[in-house]
Protein backbone atom coordinates (compact mmCIF):
# COMPACT_ATOMS: atom_id res chain seq x y z
CA UNK A 1 0.00 0.00 0.00
CA UNK A 2 1.28 3.46 -0.89
CA UNK A 3 1.99 5.71 2.07
CA UNK A 4 2.10 9.44 1.66
CA UNK A 5 4.35 11.71 3.73
CA UNK A 6 1.77 12.08 6.51
CA UNK A 7 1.35 8.31 6.87
CA UNK A 8 5.12 7.87 7.06
CA UNK A 9 5.47 10.63 9.65
CA UNK A 10 2.70 9.15 11.82
CA UNK A 11 4.33 5.70 11.66
CA UNK A 12 7.69 7.19 12.64
CA UNK A 13 6.21 9.28 15.46
CA UNK A 14 3.98 6.52 16.87
CA UNK A 15 5.70 3.21 16.04
CA UNK A 16 3.50 0.22 16.80
CA UNK A 17 0.43 2.36 17.50
CA UNK A 18 -1.04 3.05 14.05
CA UNK A 19 -4.02 0.96 12.92
CA UNK A 20 -4.87 0.85 9.25
CA UNK A 21 -8.63 1.03 8.80
CA UNK A 22 -8.49 -0.75 5.44
CA UNK A 23 -7.21 -3.84 7.27
CA UNK A 24 -10.06 -3.55 9.74
CA UNK A 25 -12.65 -3.78 6.96
CA UNK A 26 -10.67 -6.48 5.14
CA UNK A 27 -10.58 -8.79 8.17
CA UNK A 28 -14.02 -8.00 9.55
CA UNK A 29 -15.83 -9.13 6.41
CA UNK A 30 -19.11 -10.74 7.39
CA UNK A 31 -18.12 -11.49 10.97
CA UNK A 32 -19.87 -9.70 13.81
CA UNK A 33 -16.62 -8.97 15.66
CA UNK A 34 -16.57 -5.69 17.61
CA UNK A 35 -14.43 -3.06 15.86
CA UNK A 36 -12.59 -2.18 19.07
CA UNK A 37 -11.44 -5.79 19.45
CA UNK A 38 -10.18 -5.90 15.87
CA UNK A 39 -8.45 -2.54 16.23
CA UNK A 40 -6.68 -3.77 19.35
CA UNK A 41 -5.50 -6.96 17.62
CA UNK A 42 -4.45 -5.07 14.49
CA UNK A 43 -2.51 -2.61 16.63
CA UNK A 44 -0.81 -5.51 18.38
CA UNK A 45 0.04 -7.62 15.31
CA UNK A 46 -0.09 -5.32 12.25
CA UNK A 47 1.29 -1.95 13.40
CA UNK A 48 4.03 -1.73 10.81
CA UNK A 49 4.68 -0.26 7.39
CA UNK A 50 6.32 -3.47 6.13
CA UNK A 51 3.88 -5.46 3.97
CA UNK A 52 5.40 -8.84 4.93
CA UNK A 53 4.96 -8.11 8.63
CA UNK A 54 1.39 -6.98 7.99
CA UNK A 55 0.57 -10.24 6.15
CA UNK A 56 1.98 -12.29 9.03
CA UNK A 57 0.05 -10.10 11.48
CA UNK A 58 -3.21 -10.56 9.58
CA UNK A 59 -2.80 -14.34 9.84
CA UNK A 60 -2.14 -14.01 13.58
CA UNK A 61 -5.27 -11.86 14.01
CA UNK A 62 -7.40 -14.37 12.09
CA UNK A 63 -6.05 -17.26 14.16
CA UNK A 64 -6.69 -15.38 17.40
CA UNK A 65 -10.25 -14.59 16.36
CA UNK A 66 -10.89 -18.16 15.31
CA UNK A 67 -9.75 -19.57 18.64
CA UNK A 68 -10.96 -16.87 21.04
CA UNK A 69 -14.04 -15.23 19.53
CA UNK A 70 -17.44 -16.90 19.74
CA UNK A 71 -20.71 -15.58 18.42
CA UNK A 72 -23.55 -15.40 20.91
CA UNK A 73 -25.28 -18.36 19.30
CA UNK A 74 -22.14 -20.47 19.97
CA UNK A 75 -22.48 -20.37 23.75
CA UNK A 76 -22.70 -24.16 23.99
CA UNK A 77 -19.44 -24.51 22.06
CA UNK A 78 -17.74 -22.07 24.44
CA UNK A 79 -19.16 -23.88 27.44
CA UNK A 80 -17.90 -27.24 26.17
CA UNK A 81 -14.45 -25.76 25.59
CA UNK A 82 -14.26 -24.50 29.17
CA UNK A 83 -15.48 -27.83 30.52
CA UNK A 84 -12.81 -29.70 28.52
CA UNK A 85 -9.88 -27.41 29.28
CA UNK A 86 -10.90 -26.02 32.65
CA UNK A 87 -10.35 -22.43 31.41
CA UNK A 88 -10.27 -20.47 28.17
CA UNK A 89 -9.69 -16.86 27.13
CA UNK A 90 -12.53 -15.18 25.29
CA UNK A 91 -12.81 -12.04 23.21
CA UNK A 92 -16.05 -10.10 23.83
CA UNK A 93 -18.62 -10.43 26.55
CA UNK A 94 -20.56 -13.67 26.67
CA UNK A 95 -22.85 -15.38 29.12
CA UNK A 96 -22.27 -19.02 29.94
CA UNK A 97 -24.33 -21.23 32.20
CA UNK A 98 -22.48 -24.17 33.67
CA UNK A 99 -24.88 -26.97 34.63
CA UNK A 100 -22.41 -28.42 37.15
CA UNK A 101 -22.44 -25.24 39.24
CA UNK A 102 -25.87 -24.06 38.05
CA UNK A 103 -24.81 -20.41 38.00
CA UNK A 104 -24.89 -17.88 35.21
CA UNK A 105 -21.57 -16.13 35.01
CA UNK A 106 -20.81 -13.06 32.94
CA UNK A 107 -17.26 -13.05 31.62
CA UNK A 108 -15.89 -9.54 31.00
CA UNK A 109 -14.17 -8.48 27.78
CA UNK A 110 -10.63 -9.81 27.85
CA UNK A 111 -7.74 -9.69 25.41
CA UNK A 112 -4.51 -11.53 25.98
CA UNK A 113 -1.42 -9.32 26.28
Amino acid sequence: MFQDALDQKVNQTFPGKVVRKDLLHQIKGGENVPSYALEYLLGKYCASDDEDEICIGIQAVKERLQSNYFRHDEANKAQALVEQRGRHRFIDRIQVRCPVIALTKSIPFYLDN
